[in-house]
């Protein structure tokens, strides 16, 4: 596994997820991507490669419940049918999207014990500080996106 930045999209698992993902752009795929840990019920160690594609997918769906124009790393043409698929959503699945990416990306970030990233970041010489502060900036997006689509339902 290689790692060459932060970012959600900066490792071999999710460029080649996102590979995936653009051969067959689905919002199913995206949230099975971040069910796993997202479940309560999934116990155990996660490794690396589970890790940043929840993330990366995580990523996506901040960008898609919040409406957000910016496709990358994804084509135009995937992303528009990613925005499409989401339009046709009611307020409160996108709330329960934005919830269950935020649980996983909490994982990720949080559980030292069971996430192998967090693990590998702690330790590693690109800077733990500078991927913490990219996750917590990805929870803010999430939080708030689920918190408005949450009032939008009431």
């Amino acid at each position: 596994m290689s790692i060459w930045g932060a970012d959600p999209f900066e490792n071999d698992d999710a460029a080649d997820w996102v590979a995936e993902l653009e051969n067959d752009p689905n919002i199913e795929r995206i949230l099975h991507a971040v069910d796993e840990l997202a479940d309560p019920v999934h116990v155990g160690y996660v490794e690396i490669p589970e890790c940043c594609v929840a993330v990366a997918a995580a990523a996506l769906l901040a960008r898609l419940v919040s409406a957000s124009n910016t496709s990358e790393p994804l084509s135009q043409e995937s992303w528009s049918t990613l925005s499409s698929e989401m339009l046709a959503c009611k307020p409160s699945q996108k709330c329960r999207m934005a919830h269950l990416a935020y649980l996983a990306v909490d994982r990720v970030l949080r559980d030292y014990e069971g996430s192998e990233l967090q693990q590998q970041w702690s330790v590693s010489h690109l800077g733990y500080d500078v991927w913490a502060a990219v996750m917590e900036n990805l929870l803010d997006r999430l939080r708030r996106a689920r918190d408005a689509l949450g009032e939008r339902r009431s």
